[in-house]
């Protein structure tokens, strides 16, 4: 399954993760989207509730370090898009692979 973070529309990618209004869930052809219930949630409490999704694949616009290294952490391959502000745009040129070796380029939300 891969996660989106959306805005309230349920279609605009959200600027950044934690903080988003809603969560698109993507699993073959469907598209299931559920409130952030924990947005403003200590860092523990939402990757409890994050984890209740089971994502393997997380697309996002901005994500900070610590919260990468969390998610990597917890087995989940997080890709940048590039190119795309509505879930129905993402192509896989637009998307980039956050690894050990670009994620400091790429995380650049928060602190670290």
């Amino acid at each position: 399954m891969t996660l989106i973070p959306v805005e309230e529309d349920e279609r605009t990618i959200a600027r950044g993760f934690r903080k988003a209004a809603k969560f698109a869930l993507l699993k073959e052809k469907e598209r299931v989207v559920k409130e952030n219930a924990r947005r403003k949630e200590r860092s523990a409490a939402f990757f409890e509730y994050f984890e209740t999704f089971k994502p393997e694949n997380l697309y996002v616009k901005d994500i900070g370090l610590k919260t990468w290294v969390k998610l990597n952490d917890l087995g989940v391959s997080v890709f940048r898009i590039e190119n795309a502000d509505t879930v129905d745009e993402i192509r896989p040129g637009d998307l980039t692979l956050i690894d050990a070796s670009n994620a400091k380029q790429y995380c650049t939300m928060g602190h670290y």
